[in-house]
């Protein structure tokens, strides 16, 4: 093998070796960015989760309220017996 035939193959092996490492990287990057995707859809969900209770408890203590209010002017007012 001459010494030019020896470096061309070292130069490749190192470009192979280069070319790899960048493909991991570049899935490690693809990898958080899919976490951080997936963490931000639980979080969007978890919100509109508690969205959803809070405004139906708000409808629910308003409705309550409002019976409680219509239950105090239904009720016969009484008067003060004078004797």
């Amino acid at each position: 093998m001459t010494a030019r035939a020896l470096v061309s193959r070292q130069v490749e092996e190192s470009q192979r070796i280069a070319q790899e490492t960048r493909n991991r990287e570049r899935q490690r990057e693809r990898d958080i960015l899919n976490e951080k995707a997936k963490e931000s859809a639980l979080f969007a969900e978890k919100t509109a989760r508690l969205k959803a209770v809070r405004m139906a408890k708000e409808a629910s203590d308003k409705e309550s309220s409002a019976q409680a209010a219509a239950t105090k002017q239904a009720a016969p007012k009484k008067t003060a017996k004078t004797t």
